[in-house]
């Protein structure tokens, strides 16, 4: 199988939905939470095609930097733009929905053909960003051209985390390092159109040092060896799950241990420093304790509609809504515009004052993030055309939409 037609939004996949519950410990949390590729050795096989790949003389490096820069007029994104240096070392920016498609890719237990894999980038066929939220300067000047691939393929509902950090971790040995140095920005002129296809060519020659860092984050980018997946939508911020250093710190001792050599040549090559992989094992960082809810884990009111008592007695365990309740209150706002008082009333048939109503419908739309601009936002549109126009936070939302719409 090619990977174009593992991409084909034909191909029957169909991603886990994102679980509800609650864990005291890391190790609960790992086991009922987070996700991962299930067979070692896809891990294995990845890691040792993107570091082939990354050595190409002919691979184009890509970087997570300037997806939402600038402003309008002077849009300052480079998604999918090419950079070509004067000895050939070429890189282009991608948004975190490639590292999705490669997630996705080894969750399902593909892995390319090397030739295949390279061949997307010479060619210019992946895609490396969504085509929502793209800048004029991007539709314009984009050697990768952006195209929406089906929302199965972008792990919807859930967050990708990465165990090295791709902007913010240092890089081991060389202290300070600002990449925006290395992988630049520059004018939108700068990009020019020649056989077809808009390039920046820059007369500059990057020194061995400044490459091993532009590869460093590439592979801490788009390497499985460095991915988790946490729920992607709850009452807890996903970046508080996802970037919690208890968590992290199990992840990188649970890698070390499976993927050992590989592992530690993942981290000298992405420049992380191994002193940061605890020392402890995997059983003691397990039990600590987080105290984590996750998912979609809304609590109905009490069966008096005693709103105030059902809030001075919040710690007590009741009945929460499911995904597919959660789901139709979420269409009702993003699509038909309804007030939260009139979801309650008339989606979760609960009673909902004149004053004081819509707390319940209220708590459900920022445990999603989503506020009162985002009411009637996508009202007279399909859930496939609302996909197809939204941003990453939104297309994460309608992701659970379309997994639960019922």
């Amino acid at each position: 199988m090619t990977i174009e037609e593992f991409l084909n939004p034909g191909n029957n996949i169909r991603f886990p939905t994102v679980p509800n519950g609650e864990t005291n410990t890391v190790s609960e949390f790992f086991d009922n939470a987070i996700r991962v590729p299930q067979n070692p050795e896809t891990i294995r096989k990845w890691h040792r095609l993107l570091t082939q790949y990354m050595d190409d003389p002919n691979a184009i490096i890509l970087s997570r930097l300037y997806e939402s820069a600038g402003q309008r007029g002077n849009w300052q994104t480079r998604r999918g733009m090419l950079t070509r240096m004067a000895d050939g070392f070429s890189y282009a920016c991608a948004s975190n929905h490639f590292a999705r498609i490669i997630f996705t890719m080894a969750y399902y237990d593909f892995v390319p053909e090397y030739e295949d894999f390279l061949r997307m980038f010479t060619e210019k066929r992946f895609s490396l960003f969504s085509f929502v939220g793209t800048t004029p300067v991007e539709r314009e000047r984009a050697a990768f051209r952006a195209k929406c691939y089906n929302t199965k393929f972008y792990t919807p509902g859930w967050y990708l985390a990465h165990i090295l950090a791709v902007k913010k971790d240092e890089y081991f040995g060389f202290p300070n390092t600002d990449i925006r140095n290395i992988i630049t920005n520059g004018a939108n002129d700068a990009w020019i159109e020649r056989d077809g296809c808009f390039t920046r060519n820059l007369p500059d020659i990057l020194t061995e040092d400044q490459k091993k860092i532009a590869k460093a984050q590439f592979l801490r980018f788009v390497d499985p060896i460095n991915y988790f997946l946490v729920p992607g939508l709850g009452r807890v911020s996903v970046y508080q799950i996802g970037e919690k250093k208890e968590i992290v710190d199990f992840m990188k001792k649970k890698y070390s241990n499976i993927f050992d050599d590989d592992y530690n040549d993942f981290l000298a090559k992405a420049l992380g420093n191994p002193a940061d992989t605890p020392q402890e094992n995997c059983e003691n960082l397990g039990a600590k304790r987080i105290a984590v809810s996750f998912g979609n884990i809304i609590q109905r009111p009490p069966a008096d509609g005693n709103r105030n008592a059902g809030r001075q007695n919040a710690h007590e365990r009741r009945t929460a809504y499911n995904n597919s309740e959660i789901a139709r209150c979420l269409k009702a706002y993003l699509f038909d515009g309804l007030s939260l008082r009139r979801i309650e009333r008339e989606v979760l048939n609960i009673v909902s004052e004149n004053r004081g109503g819509g707390f319940v419908a209220q708590t459900m739309m920022r445990s999603f993030r989503l506020t009162t601009d985002n009411k009637g936002m996508f009202r007279g549109l399909s859930l496939d055309d609302a996909i197809i126009r939204a941003d990453e936070r939104l297309e994460e939302v309608l992701g659970f939409i379309k997994e639960n719409n019922s």
